[in-house]
């Protein structure tokens, strides 16, 4: 049996840079209180406004921030294969 858990974060939208914030901060809490040391992210079906800058919160001191960033970044450049 695998010690790894799955995060999954299915059918929503991110409209704001507050709200984006307030995903990574959730996605810390569940990680901090469900003692999760090792995971994988599941993004399905979710909309991030592309009128959020996300540069700053891949250059966050934050580590959730910053790769949850990096994964929307990624999802984007592979949705519509241009450079963020």
């Amino acid at each position: 049996m695998s010690n790894v858990s799955t995060l999954r974060l299915e059918n929503c939208q991110i409209k704001s840079a507050e709200k984006f914030k307030a995903v990574c901060a959730a996605i810390d809490i569940l990680e901090k209180e469900t003692f999760i040391r090792s995971g994988q992210y599941a993004f399905t079906n979710v909309f991030v406004c592309p009128d959020i800058d996300l540069i700053p919160f891949y250059e966050s001191s934050d580590p959730t921030e910053r790769l949850i960033a990096g994964l929307c970044i990624h999802l984007h450049v592979k949705r519509y294969g241009e450079r963020f």
